[in-house]
């Protein structure tokens, strides 16, 4: 599945593109089983925290 096929079923990310996709087995990173997508901008802009509202250089989403 293309990074593309990806993106679209999960929605899409507006103004980000995929970057690198991996997954994790059971007791690798957890107890269940993982998938880590990462997300690159596709423009430089600066990024803010939905949570405290600072302006941030990385984010991490844990849903």
């Amino acid at each position: 599945m293309s990074k593309q096929d990806i993106t679209r079923l999960l929605g899409g990310w507006e103004g980000y593109r995929i970057g690198t996709i991996q997954r994790f087995e059971p007791g690798e990173k957890g107890d269940l089983a993982e998938v880590w997508i990462e997300l690159m901008p596709l423009k430089r802009r600066r990024m803010k925290c939905s949570g405290c509202g600072r302006l941030v250089s990385t984010l991490h989403d844990i849903s």
